[in-house]
């Protein structure tokens, strides 16, 4: 599929093929196509050429019901109505199930009652997503694509702007699903860690193309890194897994300031 915003070629006839039932994460520098990809997957981004295909199928041919019961979207930032609880935002994705007239079913409260519970938000349900952490929302927005009973999930930098506790949650929360659900997950990351400890496959991109896809442990290798990013990287091993740890390879100090000056 090719993207382009005006004349500037985007994605450029790029061709990817995403695993049923993995997780995968692209990774890459500012600026070099991965929220475009994923857009262009979940078909909210216009293409200059190509097609997607989900299941088979054209994506373009899909009704808005038939792909909201396959495929959930969530953008890097999501606005809450304030005192809209949690159960009222998760209940928002049955609306591929439900009939326009009708209210909710016992299945669709099944299903609300179940994507909670599978995020570990069950003790609040009542709450406004608003008085809730970081963490809580993001895992909030994550139950209302669970109650689509989607089959893939596409997130965009779902951990941004989380602290370290509540980036750990989400991560331990995702492999969960993806592991007890089945579900085929493909996530926008910027920290190599965090891809390492997630994904089972990982696509390095730069300037719209994919540089490397593979395994976590044949893409995050210096070599890779170094082309990918433009620096050095070490790759180290967890001292309590075998997952890869990435660090960057600072270089000396040249200079130091002191004090202020008028």
């Amino acid at each position: 599929m090719t993207v382009a915003y005006g004349h500037q070629r985007v994605l450029d006839g790029l061709s990817v093929a995403i695993s049923r039932g993995g997780i995968t994460a692209l990774c890459g520098p500012n600026g070099c196509g991965k929220s475009t990809l994923l857009r262009s997957l979940a078909g909210l981004q216009p293409l200059a050429g190509g097609q997607v295909l989900l299941e088979g199928r054209p994506l373009q041919r899909l009704t808005r019901r038939e792909r909201a019961r396959t495929l959930a979207v969530l953008a890097q930032a999501n606005e809450t109505p304030p005192g809209l609880t949690v159960t009222e935002l998760v209940t928002h994705g049955r609306h591929a199930h439900r009939h326009l007239l009708g209210g909710l079913s016992a299945e669709d409260r099944r299903a609300i009652a179940d994507a909670i519970e599978a995020v570990g938000l069950t003790a609040e349900a009542s709450r406004p997503v608003t008085a809730l952490s970081g963490g809580e929302r993001q895992r909030a927005w994550i139950a209302m694509a669970l109650a689509q009973q989607c089959r893939v999930l596409l997130l965009d930098e779902p951990t941004t702007w989380l602290d370290i506790r509540h980036q750990v949650e989400l991560v331990d929360a995702l492999r969960v699903l993806n592991h007890t659900r089945g579900i085929t997950i493909v996530c926008v990351l910027h920290d190599l860690n965090q891809a390492a400890a997630i994904a089972d496959r990982i696509m390095l991109m730069k300037n719209g193309k994919i540089l490397h896809d593979g395994t976590t442990g044949a893409t995050l290798m210096p070599g890779p890194l170094r082309e990918t990013f433009g620096v050095e990287m070490w790759r180290l091993d967890h001292p309590a897994s075998d997952l890869p740890v990435c660090l960057p390879s600072f270089g000396p100090v040249v200079g130091q300031v002191s004090g202020t000056q008028a």
